[in-house]
């Protein structure tokens, strides 16, 4: 779908951005840049949309160079979402979400049908949002616009830049987890960039740590964990005790209230094994294609194990780690 061929950017003041990398990334899969500030992982994202030329190398979208795509058509393949959310102040939510339909001469009722979709699909409410202007929404819900605004025109790949980094870690984790459920029902292939080790980890199914305009691994979350390349990588993902390998029954007794459910309420949903790793237990998740999946000690029933949760007990992790002078994933 996107492939990278020794691509290199050096800007006009001599900076060196990006130092020949390669790299591919699958149809429908969740890509994750990653790396300190300065590192290029921006640049490489803005330069699979043509919001930046590389200096050399090539670029391939679809198995074509993007300089062989028509810019307008490559843009309209492309969706973009970006830490300032940059909706039109001045029109309704309606509207923004529908600009790109409107520009690519949709039918209006295929537009209609298309707003009402992506915005349940993210919990707005239709009716009660769309004639809103953006100003009467919160940041969160703003953001979500933001997301499917960039979805709207139906593109084949979706680019995030630090969507979430400006937000409240409550609404972040919302997000997160929206963001999650969404892809299971679009399928995009989809190029994230984000400096938080965490949020990688839970939303990537590859993520590209990057270091000084060049690559130093990429791996699933799984093997950069267990399988760190270099001393950069071991450092910045940290490598200390591993909250994804914990088991569930830990898992689920740290996260306040997550043992207080008395019994199942789907109990013919398939179930998880409380000794699962918190590894494990997600991926499992993400193939049952269900929001949450009931976790089992023995025949007892122990709770919900969801991505925000997931996300939640790292957090929490990583506050309890540094509180004794370390860091965590």
């Amino acid at each position: 779908m996107i492939a990278f061929d020794r691509v290199e950017k050096t800007f006009k003041d001599g900076t060196a951005a990006v130092n020949g990398i390669n790299f591919h990334v699958n149809e429908g899969e969740f890509f994750v840049l990653i790396g300190p500030s300065g590192s290029g992982k921006t640049t490489a994202l803005k330069m699979i949309n043509r919001l930046i030329d590389p200096t050399a190398g090539h670029i391939y979208v679809e198995g074509t160079s993007v300089f062989e795509h028509n810019l307008k058509d490559l843009r309209y393949k492309i969706g973009y979402v970006l830490q300032q959310i940059a909706l039109f102040p001045h029109m309704t939510i309606k509207e923004n979400i529908g600009l790109i339909p409107e520009m690519k001469k949709w039918p209006q009722e295929k537009i209609d049908e298309r707003i009402d979709e992506l915005m349940t699909m993210v919990g707005l409410e239709p009716k009660t949002y769309k004639n809103r202007r953006p100003a009467e929404l919160s940041g969160g819900q703003q953001q979500r616009v933001g997301v499917i605004r960039a979805l709207a025109g139906d593109p084949d790949i979706l680019l995030m830049d630090e969507p979430f980094s400006a937000l409240d870690p409550i609404t972040r984790e919302q997000l997160q987890n929206d963001l999650v459920n969404l892809q299971k029902n679009i399928k995009k292939t989809i190029v994230f960039v984000t400096h938080d080790i965490n949020e990688a980890m839970l939303l990537g199914s590859r993520i590209c740590v990057m270091n000084k305009g060049e690559i130093a691994q990429i791996a699933t979350p799984d093997n950069l964990i267990r399988h760190p390349q270099t001393e950069f990588v071991r450092s910045f993902i940290g490598d200390r005790r591993n909250a994804w390998e914990d088991p569930l029954i830990k898992v689920l007794h740290t996260i306040e209230g997550e043992s207080d459910n008395p019994s199942d309420p789907q109990p013919d949903r398939a179930a998880l094994n409380s000794e699962l790793t918190l590894s494990e237990a997600v991926k499992r998740l993400d193939q049952s294609f269900e929001p949450s999946l009931p976790v089992y000690y023995q025949d007892g029933y122990l709770g919900e194990l969801s991505y925000k949760r997931a996300l939640t007990y790292l957090r929490s992790a990583q506050t309890a780690d540094k509180r004794v002078g370390g860091t965590i994933l």
